[in-house]
């Protein structure tokens, strides 16, 4: 697990998408798969690495470098919410929860809640069940957490729970 600082994470996942890009190396490629020959002759396919964390994605999704780009960033933020850990601080409203289409709320909120949770960190009036409750709400988040969950019982003989 990698720690950033709380400021720097939260910078990243809030940037707009021409700052969040000069942070980054992009890669426009022709894409593969279906799509016909609109997909051999352009370079409509969008790699990007974020320098700082060392986080890749890609999207080939549409005929569009433009939006390409832009979903290969939104999938960059929600990756760096998922994979960047800070220093557990005051812990996460889980009361009035943000709504997950709401990307600016709910990508900070994400990372700074599984700072608590993949540190083990125990967040003042949330049970097990709450917690799994919260967990589950994106499936993308519960697949990240049972991954990783497996990943740590492996390699401390199974003493995560």
């Amino acid at each position: 697990m990698t720690f950033f600082e709380q400021e720097e994470r939260l910078a990243w996942l809030l940037a707009d998408d021409a700052e969040l890009s000069r942070q980054c190396e992009l890669d426009f490629h022709k894409a593969s798969g279906h799509g016909g020959q609109k997909v051999n002759k352009t370079s409509s396919a969008v790699r990007i690495l974020h320098r700082p964390t060392g986080i890749t994605t890609v999207s080939a999704v549409f005929r569009s470098q433009t939006e390409n780009r832009h979903d290969a960033l939104a999938k960059l933020r929600f990756r760096i919410a998922l994979e960047c850990r800070a220093a557990p601080a005051a812990p996460p409203e889980t009361s009035a929860l943000p709504s997950l289409s709401n990307k600016t709320t709910y990508l900070p909120w994400l990372a700074v809640f599984l700072d608590f949770v993949l540190t083990e960190t125990p967040v003042p009036g949330l049970s097990a069940s709450r917690k799994e409750k919260l967990l589950r709400r994106d499936p993308d988040v519960w697949r990240f957490y049972s991954e990783w969950k497996m990943k740590a019982a492996s390699s401390d003989g199974g003493e995560h729970g």
